[in-house]
């Protein structure tokens, strides 16, 4: 999991500059990249909400104030 995590973070980065390089050079190619990037973005956001449910989910399961 913690590879997907900068692999994406490091997807969305290069993808918004090479979107703005783009966007001089060639503007649909721009866009492109610009668009992946938001996709690249949305996806790690997905990944880091998943990975919180997991961890509450896990200290729910280890919750022993109750005894």
């Amino acid at each position: 999991m913690n590879g997907f995590k900068y692999t994406f973070l490091i997807l969305s980065v290069i993808s918004q500059i090479a979107g703005l390089v783009f966007l001089f050079i060639n503007p649909q190619k721009g866009v492109l990249f610009l668009v992946t990037s938001v996709i690249f973005v949305l996806l790690l956001i997905g990944l880091l909400i998943h990975e919180r449910y997991k961890e509450k989910e896990e200290e729910d399961r280890n919750d022993y104030r109750d005894y």
